[in-house]
């Protein structure tokens, strides 16, 4: 299962240094990223503010998006 969610992970997401467009294309891949590493640090420390505020303000951009 890890190795089926990591393929559609990467088969889904385009990370790309161009225009932001929130809303289109391009936006997904760069708003992933202050979620996944907010849940990174809370990995490491569940009581981490910084990473609550990035886990939870990933998730309500990648929410507002669509």
């Amino acid at each position: 299962m890890t190795c089926l969610g990591a393929y559609f992970l990467t088969s889904q997401v385009i990370v790309q240094s161009s225009y932001w467009m929130f809303g289109g294309r391009n936006a997904f891949g760069m708003t992933l990223i202050p979620l996944l590493f907010g849940v990174g640090l809370l990995f490491w420390n569940s009581r981490s503010i910084a990473g609550w505020a990035l886990a939870a303000g990933g998730a309500l951009v990648i929410l507002a998006e669509y």
